[in-house]
């Protein structure tokens, strides 16, 4: 059941047991005093039992209540203990998600550095092999222009 249910159920049930059971203690002295006034009297004794019956199945539907209320208590502090538990679980498992996603956020701005610095000494490293080139190619024409004078 809902613990909201439970308790609006819980409470019109107390409500009710209340105003039954005060309305046959009302009728209990009354009652008591015909049976022992006049023990032989069919209707005063018959009015007793009945008026002590009642007092007694409230007592039964008390203690019955009584019981509900600690059954949906117990339950409800297992729910309770369960969500703790998958709280527990959760901030655990949140706690792990944030440091990968701080290493992979880590790892992609290293990266990008990385592949940046990289950018740089390739073209660095390109115009050097160019100019490279060119020299040799300058040294085989000046090679060639001093032999042939």
């Amino acid at each position: 059941m809902d613990t909201n249910i439970d308790s609006h159920y819980f409470e019109e049930k107390m409500k009710t047991y209340s105003e039954q059971f005060f309305s046959s203690l009302d009728d209990f002295p009354q009652a008591y005093m015909r049976y022992k006034l006049y023990p032989n009297d069919q209707t005063a004794s018959s009015f007793y039992y009945s008026t002590l019956g009642n007092l007694n199945r409230f007592q039964d539907s008390i203690v019955d209540l009584n019981k509900d209320i600690n059954d949906s208590a117990i339950d409800l502090k297992d729910k309770i203990e369960e969500l703790d538990r998958k709280i527990v679980e959760e901030k655990v498992m949140n706690e792990e998600l944030s440091k990968d996603l701080t290493s992979y956020e880590n790892t992609a701005a290293g990266s990008k550095t990385l592949i940046s610095n990289m950018k740089k000494n390739y073209n660095r490293q390109y115009f050097v092999n160019i100019c490279v080139l060119l020299g040799i190619c300058m040294e085989i024409y000046a090679i060639k222009y001093i032999s042939s004078s």
